[in-house]
């Protein structure tokens, strides 16, 4: 009897993906270059790696095909001191075009004028919370 365990990737099922998927089928289109900055907050530099491909690989229906981090990415202790830059590309559609591609930033801290938000939405002291605010059980 296994225990199956699975990452909290919420952000593909917000009201905001939602309406941008929707957008996307009716007026804008498949994305080709999605830009992403953000801040680690509450959570990892990796959590929000993570987060942000999963977000963009359910924008774009594909898998990435590559992740690429610069040499120092791969030292621990530098994902927790700065800003790291993550380059992903992602699958060609079986239909053909271009493949998809984005670039994300994330900051240890929040950019300056920026709120701090972590790989997921998040309540006072971290406490995970659902689109309307209210605390998950």
């Amino acid at each position: 009897a296994g225990v199956t365990i699975m990452p909290e990737l919420g952000h593909r099922y917000t009201p905001a993906t939602g309406r941008l998927k929707e957008l996307m089928a009716t007026r804008l289109g498949r994305p080709l270059v999605m830009e992403l900055e953000a801040s680690a907050g509450a959570g990892t530099t990796a959590e929000v790696l993570a987060a942000a491909i999963d977000w963009c690989s359910s924008l774009t229906g594909m898998p990435p095909l590559s992740v690429a981090l610069p040499p120092e990415a791969a030292d621990r202790a530098s994902l927790a001191a700065g800003s790291v830059h993550c380059e992903a590309t992602f699958r060609v559609p079986s239909a053909g075009g271009q493949a998809a591609r984005a670039v994300i930033t994330v900051h240890a801290a929040p950019p300056a004028g920026a709120p701090a938000r972590g790989p997921g939405p998040r309540g006072r002291a971290g406490t995970p919370v659902n689109s309307s605010g209210d605390p998950l059980p």
